[in-house]
């Protein structure tokens, strides 16, 4: 037996785990005595689901882990009608066949500054622009229009780069242990600290403030006809 088929075992166990949880607590508000033993068995069942689920996800990924785990959804309506005899319709029949097969998801979008990205002022650089694609279960990337609908199929996901803002001012004249920062914090890439403010930072976030001044004067240099 692989690793990946011992998780998937493993997940499908905290799914009924996790359904007969669901079953104690709704027979607690049910229960005319012993209403504390059904809350204290729930939330045991729920302890274990939680310690079952963790072991889990040392076989699995966490994204093959929670989708396979929404057969807990199918477990809670069989235990339900099996235990605590409720009526389940021929709807709610169809909506867990839905959730056995699958189903597709439509995504409806719009998207302003695909076509004109946002101006800077005062010398300050254009905003990017906006830009859509729907990623296929391959990992392969399709262009989409700027506004519609997309009906994605399983394993296929919406990727969205959202249009940027204009700059404010040369972006030379920004501070480079300021665009240090900024790379610390995951705002902009070394690359790109490197291309547009011409500041340089190594791998560890920290400014090099001596290679700074000699990219800086390169670009003082070419402005003014320099070689």
């Amino acid at each position: 037996m692989s690793a990946t088929t011992f998780g998937v075992i493993l997940i499908l166990i905290c799914s009924f785990v996790e359904g007969l949880a669901q079953v104690f607590l709704k027979k607690s508000v049910l229960a005319p005595v012993r209403r504390i033993a059904w809350v204290a068995g729930g939330a045991a069942l729920f302890v274990m689901h939680a310690a079952i689920y963790a072991g889990a996800l040392w076989f699995v990924n966490l994204s093959v882990a929670f989708p396979v785990s929404s057969i807990s959804f199918v477990a809670v309506v069989v235990l339900s009608q099996w235990l605590l005899e409720e009526t389940v319709g021929k709807m709610r029949w169809a909506g867990v066949g839905l959730i056995l097969i699958g189903t597709s998801l439509v995504v409806a979008y719009v998207s302003d500054g695909t076509i004109n990205a946002a101006r800077g002022v005062r010398g300050g650089g254009d905003g990017a622009r906006a830009h859509q694609l729907r990623i296929d279960r391959d990992g392969q990337a399709h262009d989409v229009t700027t506004c519609g609908v997309v009906t994605l199929q399983d394993g296929e996901r919406i990727l969205t780069h959202t249009t940027g803002g204009g700059g404010y001012g040369p972006a030379l004249e920004r501070k480079p242990d300021q665009v240090a920062r900024d790379v610390r914090e995951g705002w902009i890439s070394r690359d790109k600290a490197a291309s547009t403010y011409r500041v340089v930072v190594d791998g560890a976030g920290r400014l090099d403030a001596a290679a700074t001044a000699t990219l800086r004067d390169e670009r003082v240099a070419v402005a003014a006809g320099g070689d």
